[in-house]
């Protein structure tokens, strides 16, 4: 009775880890991405914030080839580096 006993204990002891482990893993992968995502960030802004200055340091000329207004240009360098 008591080995019996010892593995239904032990049964209820692996079904009360897999409901843990079923609860616990989507919010280690939510947490995983979004740490994932915060060291990705600086590169990101960086390429933003280069672009933003290249577009800025375009000329006329340049501008008009590729279709885009000087209004448009001087909206899009004057952002900050973290919004799209």
């Amino acid at each position: 009775m008591t080995r019996a006993m010892n593995q239904l204990s032990h049964t209820q002891e692996l079904a009360e880890n897999l409901a843990v482990s079923a609860w616990l893993y989507p919010r280690i992968q939510c947490v995983e991405r979004r740490v994932r995502r915060l060291f990705r960030l600086p590169a990101v802004w960086y390429t933003r914030a280069s672009a933003r200055r290249a577009l800025a340091s375009l000329d006329e000329r340049t501008l008009k080839d590729i279709g885009v207004n000087k209004v448009s240009v001087i909206y899009e360098a004057s952002k900050p580096f973290w919004r799209k």
